[in-house]
């Protein structure tokens, strides 16, 4: 695998402007810089996107601090093939989203994605194209920082898997596995061919047991056939012979219901020609009592035409009381509403309208009061200020006085200089600073005295000026929290007379409204209370109401006199059903004369029907004598034919599977050879498969291959290990060891390395 280039975002130290790094045509590299900036970062970047690894750390401790998502794409070649692989962790979302991809180079710049379904499918790809995996890159190519020593520490038959996997042995693997596996698959097919080849021999062996168990099946189900066919003929004439009895029997039963419906039509008639012999004596009971029933149902009429004038009366006292009703209520309640406009009026006025307007001269004082704190507000305003002032003035004198003295140890620095200028001269006469003629050693006293007492003046300056402006800064201080103090004081003072000024004015003009709405509303009050008493409310409802009572009066209704006209009908009421009766009687006495008539001729038919049809059935009951016995020989005969029926059908079913086991004898004996033949081609396949996976195994090629490579290893580094160490040190590597107490036969692979110098042999460990 040879990388072709790298590319990185928010991945460890690298953000999202990292440039592509291109390894195309670099053969040896050294990357080298301080610690920290990411030189690991890149062969960590190439493990993450390949194998999903780096150094052991979890993915989030990859993500660059403070971003959310991170990607690697690594460009390789594996032999002529150029691949892609894109590497991605996102922490955007709630539960952390990670994705890989790979694609292989199908033209210039064009790459045809070959990902798998998932990411574990996707890295064993990836690990099929470079035949390595992560823990064997990290043992043979690739020393990861901090771990130099995994090789060292690893076990000796975890060394030898890392060398059969930089050998490239795996595909070895990978087919010693295939091998077995299809060397499994043919003895699984062989265990099954052995099941099923007894099973064909069992059968094949009762050839001869069947075939004569089916010619005695043949001879058994001719015999029943014939008696099937006797049972049968008899069967069909005993059936046609019942079946004419039972027609008859029915037509017995039909003569019956005929009888029934004789009988019942006749006793009909004469329950009807009885019932209509009653009426006709009512009819005429009620004729010859025509005078008497005339007379009573005459007075009846005359006590309802009564009952029916005095509730036409009742009915309008009524619709005229209902009318009254709403009226006096509308006046019954214009009357409340006055009286409770009074009241509501009279409490406006005596808890609302009048506290307010006597509160107006109070609320005057307390303006003309507010009035005065201002002015003391005012006063205390100017302390303020003054204060505020008194702050400013200090706090620029004492940085005046701070300014004068860093001046003064500018100056004194300067004087200091010249004094030890002075103080490092070694000769007897120097050049005068100023004059630049030559000084000797008075003047250089002198000048030396000079400079010591200005360096003492500027300090005893500095020191008075430094106490005085610490003095101003405290009295500026103090001015300052005066000025603050007496300052939020007054905003205080100020916001309060603010507010009262506000809510006393709010509350006189409310109580010079409240007195002008007095003067109203106690106008209305009279008014209303006026109105009330000469009952001014309702006009129009009070004249019609007073309307109405004067009609009801003219109508003068009594319901005395209704009670005894009701009584004095109730009392004629049973005259109305007698005339009812009357009428009817005179209206159907020869209707009901005809009827009775024609209902005892109906009787007379029914009566000779019935005779005829019982004359018929005594006829019919003498030939059904015979039929109980024809029914059990029926019953015995059709027994007898469905056993012989069932007897002929078991033996037929019996030889239709003689004659299907004949057949499959037949088939198993051809079966049998066939499985016979691929057994033996089975084993041969078995053979082979078993011993190409032992070939493939790790005692097979894989050890050739190995032992192959182990001298050239050996030559490789005694090379090295002579050109180092001046040929002190040597090594040599062995790839078995013997059991212990084992089977001596059967070695154990490893990859032990033995270490020779001067002090001995000793293990690599």
């Amino acid at each position: 695998m040879l990388p072709i280039s790298l590319s990185l975002t928010n991945f460890l130290s690298y953000r999202d402007a990292a440039p592509t790094l291109m390894l195309d045509n670099v053969h040896v590299a050294c990357i080298c810089g301080p610690n920290g900036n990411g030189k690991s970062a890149l062969l960590d970047a190439i493990t993450w996107a390949l194998w999903g690894k780096a150094r052991g750390q979890r993915q989030e401790q990859l993500l660059h601090h403070g971003q959310t998502e991170m990607s690697v794409e690594l460009v390789f070649d594996v032999g002529s093939e150029r691949y892609r692989v894109s590497r991605r962790y996102s922490q955007a979302r709630r539960t952390p989203q990670s994705s890989l991809e790979l694609a292989v180079q199908v033209a210039d710049n064009e790459f045809r994605p070959i990902t798998g379904d998932a990411i574990r499918a996707t890295e064993a790809a990836i690990e099929r194209l470079i035949n390595m995996d992560y823990e064997t890159f990290v043992n043979s190519a690739f020393l990861v920082q901090g771990r130099a020593d995994q090789f060292t520490m690893a076990t000796p038959s975890q060394r030898k898997e890392v060398l059969s996997k930089v050998l490239g042995l795996g595909v070895y693997d990978r087919l010693e596995e295939r091998a077995k596996a299809r060397r499994n698959d043919a003895n699984a097919r062989l265990s099954a061919s052995a099941v099923v080849l007894d099973g064909l021999r069992e059968r094949a062996a009762r050839a001869d047991e069947t075939r004569a168990a089916l010619q005695q099946a043949e001879s058994d189900l001719a015999a029943a056939s014939a008696a099937v066919a006797s049972l049968t003929h008899r069967l069909d004439l005993l059936t046609k012979h019942v079946a004419n009895l039972e027609r008859r029997q029915a037509e017995g039963a039909g003569l019956q219901q005929q009888m029934e419906r004789a009988q019942s039509r006749k006793a009909e008639a004469e329950a009807e020609a009885a019932q209509v012999e009653r009426r006709i004596a009512q009819w005429r009971a009620a004729i010859a009592r025509d005078d008497d029933i005339e007379q009573g149902f005459a007075l009846l009429q005359q006590a309802r035409e009564r009952c029916s004038a005095l509730n036409t009366a009742a009915q309008r006292t009524i619709a005229l009381q209902q009318e009254l009703a709403p009226l006096e209520k509308a006046i019954t309640q214009a009357r409340a509403s006055l009286e409770a406009d009074i009241a509501a009026q009279q409490q406006h006025i005596s808890r609302e309208l009048q506290p307010r307007a006597l509160a107006l001269p109070t609320i005057e004082q307390g303006l003309a009061g507010l009035a005065s704190r201002a002015a003391a507000v005012e006063a205390r305003s100017a302390e303020a200020a003054q204060a505020t002032a008194d702050h400013q003035q200090f706090t620029i004198e004492a940085q005046a006085l701070r300014q004068e003295n860093e001046r003064l140890a500018s100056l004194g620095k300067e004087t200091k200089a010249k004094l030890e200028l002075l103080d490092h001269e070694h000769s007897d006469s120097i050049a005068c600073p100023l004059c630049a003629s030559e000084l000797g050693p008075d003047g250089i006293n002198l000048i030396r005295t000079n400079y010591a007492e200005e360096i003492q003046a500027q300090r005893a300056r500095y020191t008075e000026q430094q106490k005085s402006a610490e003095q101003l800064e405290s009295r500026a201080e103090d001015a300052g929290k005066r000025a603050q103090q007496a300052q939020g004081e007054v905003d205080a003072e100020r916001k309060r007379i603010d507010q009262e000024r506000g809510k006393l004015t709010a509350q006189r003009e409310e109580a010079e409204r409240a007195a002008a709405q007095l003067e109203q509303a106690s106008a209305l009050l009279s008014e209303t209370q006026h109105a009330l008493a000469h009952e001014q409310y309702a006009t129009d409802e009070q004249a019609a109401a007073r309307r109405i009572r004067m009609q009801i009066g003219d109508l003068a209704f009594s319901a005395a006199a209704l009670a005894e006209a009701e009584a004095e009908e109730d009392g004629l009421a049973a005259w109305e059903q007698e005339h009812q009766a009357l009428t009817e009687a005179r209206a159907r006495l020869d209707d009901d004369e005809s009827a009775r008539e024609r209902a005892r001729v109906r009787a007379a038919e029914a009566t000779r029907d019935l005779e005829h049809a019982a004359q018929a059935r005594s006829a019919i009951e003498e030939e059904l004598a015979e039929l109980p016995s024809y029914v059990a020989q029926l019953a015995e005969v059709k027994l007898e034919q469905q056993t012989a029926s069932a007897n002929r059908d078991t033996l037929q079913s019996r030889k239709g599977s003689l004659m299907q086991q004949a057949e499959e004898i037949a088939l198993a004996a051809a079966e049998m050879k066939e499985t016979e033949k691929q057994r033996s081609l089975l084993t041969e396949e078995f053979s082979a498969y078993a011993e190409v996976a032992l070939a493939f195994g790790k005692g097979g090629v894989q050890a050739l291959l190995i032992e192959a490579a182990i001298p050239r290893l050996e030559d490789e580094a005694n090379d090295l290990l002579m050109r180092m160490t001046d040929g002190r040190m040597s090594l040599r590597m062995q790839t078995q060891r013997e059991r212990k107490g084992g089977n001596r036969d059967e070695a154990i692979e490893t990859l032990e390395i033995v270490i020779a110098d001067e002090l001995g042999t000793r293990a690599y460990e």
